[in-house]
């Protein structure tokens, strides 16, 4: 690989950076570069490397068996991902009962694209599972395609959302759904170059929570918050439980901090910007992930002052951290991985210790209600719970 003389001086030293020609991936240079190492690479693989064949067929073998996800329930109706072992991706059947013997498929990422390269991103049901909305992403990319399919009869509608990237989706009932995404990239506004979506090298500024309802084009989303003074911070959005306000997050990095802002819905018209936006903290100095809530009261899992994390609840019309009250505290060198509602009455929280998950039952005051369950003394645990989820049917 060529050398170019490039030094920069930090604090009076010198810092020589040989390759930065290579970060101008659009440069003839690099390019010729890559082309290289792709040929020297599928060379060795194809003509030089004997056992590759062999490792192959191995791997082959030992992942040839079915793989289950745990089942959840949405709606008045039962989900789970399915692998029968060699297929590229995960198919998401659905039943009518926990014991039904026959489910049939709601959505199949292996028939997104012929050559298998198109996968499942976000998938999120609305408020009765009346419809799904989810993401197709294709070639390894990050930008996201969001359809919307009914549950019912498995037909998706002509809703399409393009150019989403690192975005959640929150519906409000079955109406319609927030979401976050950026302009369409210069590159593909004029002469994409035949470029596919994620090989663009269009630097992603100004990403924007909107509003899709069901049934109506992209063209026709509103726009309900953004920073256009801070370009890069991303934005994602969270609607309450009781559907009454949404969270607004921003981040400016991949770092676990963020700050929370609150928008109430009943001031919004559903027509353009949300019209009140309370700000809840507006610092970059921890993570605050919503929970629950019972009216005003709000619960978050936070790392504010606790790198292993918390669970804390605080009144959202008296918001000031001061008058926070800790839920279940922070614990030395155990961390406080996930927190689930179960039923809208209790918190089972998932914690990792020594490399193994233990799973506790609180109710919303922080009593303990259940502490042991039976289970592997080391295990890795998946949870399925749901605010409004009940005693399954049989």
């Amino acid at each position: 690989t060529d050398k170019k003389v490039v030094v920069d001086v930090y604090h009076g030293k010198k810092v020589e950076d040989p390759y930065r020609w290579l970060e101008e991936p659009d440069s003839e240079a690099t390019r010729k570069w890559v082309d290289a190492q792709v040929a020297l690479t599928t060379g060795y693989f194809e003509k030089e490397c004997k056992i590759r064949s062999k490792i192959t067929e191995r791997q082959l073998e030992m992942q040839n068996y079915a793989k289950f996800g745990l089942p959840f329930k949405r709606g008045d109706k039962y989900f789970f991902f399915k692998n029968d072992g060699l297929q590229n991706h995960y198919v998401m059947w659905m039943q009518d009962s926990i014991t039904d013997n026959s489910p049939k498929i709601l959505l199949d990422p292996n028939s997104f694209s012929k050559d298998g390269t198109a996968s499942l991103g976000v998938v999120k049901f609305s408020d009765s599972a009346k419809f799904v909305a989810y993401g197709v992403k294709k070639s390894g990319s990050d930008w996201t395609t969001i359809k919307v399919r009914t549950v019912l009869d498995c037909k998706d509608l002509e809703d399409e959302i393009c150019w989403v990237k690192f975005s959640s989706i929150s519906w409000i009932n079955d109406d319609g759904f927030f979401y976050s995404r950026y302009p369409t990239p210069k590159t593909f506004k004029s002469d994409s170059k035949g470029l596919t979506e994620g090989e663009e090298t269009d630097v992603l500024l100004n990403q924007r929570l909107y509003y899709h309802q069901v049934g109506t084009k992209q063209s026709e989303d509103v726009m309900v918050f953004a920073v256009p003074s801070e370009p890069k911070w991303m934005v994602t959005g969270e609607v309450c439980h009781d559907r009454n306000g949404i969270f607004v997050s921003l981040s400016d990095s991949c770092d676990p901090v963020n700050r929370l802002y609150f928008a109430p819905l009943d001031t919004w018209d559903m027509k353009g910007l949300f019209p009140k936006v309370e700000k809840i903290v507006d610092n970059f100095e921890a993570l605050y992930e919503y929970i629950h809530n019972d009216g005003n009261k709000y619960w978050f899992r936070t790392n504010k002052d606790a790198p292993c994390y918390k669970l804390v609840q605080f009144d959202i019309k008296n918001s000031d951290s001061k008058n926070w009250k800790t839920i279940v505290p922070e614990r030395d060198n155990v961390v406080l991985e996930e927190v689930s509602v179960v039923n809208g009455k209790y918190f089972l929280t998932q914690h990792l210790e020594h490399v193994k998950n233990k799973i506790t039952l609180f109710n919303l005051k922080g009593d303990t209600v259940k502490e042991k369950f039976e289970m592997p003394e080391v295990a890795c645990v998946s949870v399925s719970a749901h605010y409004k989820q009940v005693n399954p049917k049989p």
